[in-house]
């Protein structure tokens, strides 16, 4: 007995019903995540730096700063894009080191992928202590 076994083709209907199940299944997810999350529990995670920055822009972990005469701003080091820590700083602009995203010293996006700007830190001055309280975001 001769037994052959047929290909199966993927129909292009069959291709994207499953492609549009395995899509859905990143969203639910966020919804799950945030779902659960409730504002206010827990602490804030915060970072302190000391007043003596330098004069424009600083690496600081999950922080960079940007210092300019009596200004001091404070972004979160992570691309709105994908999330990769922004290290690099180049030709007046900062670069994610994944896929490119360039922002000014001031945070605005100038190119992409990413399309939102930098998040800026919310921080505390203690003058008397000569630092900073950075606030991370959750």
């Amino acid at each position: 007995m001769n037994h052959t076994l047929k290909p199966v083709l993927l129909t292009r209907k069959s291709f994207l019903k499953i492609t549009a199940i395995l899509l859905s299944v990143y969203p639910l997810k966020l919804f799950y995540d945030v779902s659960r999350t409730r504002p206010g529990t827990g602490t804030q995670k915060q970072q302190v730096l000391t007043m003596d920055l330098p004069e424009g822009i600083s690496f600081h972990t999950d922080i960079i700063a940007w210092r300019e005469k009596d200004k001091t701003v404070f972004f979160a080091a992570r691309c709105p894009h994908l999330g990769c820590q922004i290290n690099r700083f180049e030709n007046e602009r900062l670069i994610c080191p994944c896929h490119g995203s360039q922002f000014s010293m001031a945070g605005k996006v100038l190119e992409g992928p990413a399309v939102r700007d930098l998040t800026e830190l919310s921080f505390a001055a203690d003058a008397a202590r000569r630092q900073y309280t950075v606030f991370l975001p959750n």
